[in-house]
């Protein structure tokens, strides 16, 4: 496919036009993915809590974290195909409604079977988010500046994290405040600000450009050119069925390469803080507070890798250059004895991590339309989500075995380059397959 940039070059207006999406657009989508991501992950400040209240096993915290994505992955497809049918506004309004009323319940969680079962129906609720907003993005910003777009709504992961550490912090300080454990005040006050935006959805979100009021006539007719542009040139890809596009072999290698990055950021993620832990010294809040700080490099990371993928059209080359970045700071994270030493590393990696996911997002919405689009990028970012619940579970059962962390995060950085390495492999499929696009394929 064409470079974007160059098919049909940006005018002084469009620039003009494009900030004023980032900031209708993105302030709210953000805030929205920050809740969710800390609905999903704050399960990590509670380890210890669970272990000391429901006689939870490290492989048994490990499955109930990362049951998450199975439920996640099963109806990701559906999910996005719906959103595609109905329109974004109800149905994110919908999956905000359910997720922040299902993450609050499981503060209630009698015994670890139960915890199970509301984790997983988290990610059921959940399913359909991320890609749905993927989606939704690429009916609204044109495809130059569209990893920049996902890569201020990945934002949302760092943030969160950043946020999360602190408040999780402060929260389970409140031990056996009232009938409730810290944990579950934990759960419960984080779960209330998502309902309040999952409501706010209905009334702020507007499905497509054609139906914002706070677009001009001719800024509603100029995206719609660059669309229609856009999608010319993706004529050039026939539309298949749902299930052909389910089976398309790129979009199984993009399956695998998400997957891998998946893995090793929930691997990280669920347990950085008992990573940070064994920094001496530290009280909970003090945890709270470290834990954050690679997210914060992770922030910047997400910024300088996809404004350079924007700035240059070089889209895969920075797929791979950030995984590969990832996973080596991964392992070297592992393998380095000082606590301080394993955390700066961690900065590093998922700087790395994060960094690639907005620019990979771009591939599958440059290679896809229609309802295929909507049901591609589900297919990715829910079959790639099961390596959020990998991730967890392999590093579980790799303590409760060895007592240690060390070979859990050498496996978790060696699938990290397993993934970058198959980014290529979707080039040369690519070429294969089009020979006549091989001069112009997104690099």
């Amino acid at each position: 496919m064409a470079d974007s940039r160059t098919a049909f070059p940006a005018t002084a207006a469009d620039h003009a036009l494009t900030r004023k999406l980032y900031l209708r657009l993105m302030p709210f989508l953000v805030l929205l993915f920050t809740l969710a991501y800390l609905d999903r992950v704050n399960v990590g400040f509670v380890k210890q809590q669970l272990h000391d209240d429901l006689g939870m096993s490290a492989a048994a915290y490990g499955l109930g974290a990362g049951i998450f994505f199975i439920g996640y992955a099963l109806f990701e497809v559906p999910s996005n195909i719906i959103l595609s049918r109905v329109g974004a506004r109800r149905w994110l309004a919908r999956i905000g409604i359910t997720w922040s009323i299902l993450a609050g319940a499981i503060a209630f969680s009698p015994n670890v079977g139960t915890f199970y079962v509301l984790r997983f129906l988290l990610g059921v609720a959940e399913a359909g988010l991320f890609p749905g907003v993927i989606y939704y993005l690429s009916l609204w910003f044109p495809e130059r500046a569209r990893a920049r777009a996902v890569g201020y709504f990945t934002w949302a992961g760092p943030i969160a994290s950043i946020a999360g550490g602190p408040i999780a912090g402060a929260i389970l300080s409140m031990r056996d405040t009232g009938p409730l454990h810290g944990w579950q005040w934990l759960l419960i006050i984080e779960a209330v600000p998502s309902l309040i935006v999952g409501v706010l959805i209905l009334f702020l979100l507007k499905d497509s450009p054609d139906r914002a009021p706070w677009l001009s006539d001719t800024e509603r007719a100029r995206l719609r050119e660059v669309h229609a542009a856009e999608a010319a040139e993706r004529e050039l890809l026939p539309v298949t069925s749902v299930p052909r596009t389910l089976l398309n072999p790129t979009v199984l290698l993009l399956v695998l390469v998400y997957f891998a990055m998946q893995l090793s950021i929930y691997g990280v993620t669920f347990w950085l803080p008992t990573i940070v832990a064994h920094i001496h010294s530290l009280s909970e809040f003090g945890i709270g507070v470290v834990s954050a700080i690679p997210w914060l490099v992770a922030a910047v990371g997400v910024y300088c890798y996809s404004r350079y993928s924007d700035a240059t059209g070089r889209r895969r080359a920075v797929v791979f250059t950030a995984i590969a970045s990832g996973a080596v700071f991964e392992a070297l994270s592992a393998l380095i004895g000082s606590p301080i030493l394993a955390v700066a590393a961690l900065c590093l990696s998922l700087a790395g991590f994060l960094g690639a996911s907005p620019v990979f997002w771009t591939l599958p919405a440059g290679l896809l339309r229609g309802t295929s689009a909507a049901a591609g990028i589900a297919l990715i970012g829910g079959l790639g989500n099961v390596g959020g619940f990998v991730g967890p579970y392999v590093m579980g059962l790799v303590e409760d075995g060895t007592g240690s962390q060390t070979a859990g995060m050498v496996v978790l950085a060696a699938s990290g380059l397993v993934g970058a390495c198959l980014v290529w492999l979707t080039r040369r499929r690519r070429r294969a397959a089009r020979p006549e696009l091989a001069p112009t394929v997104p690099r």
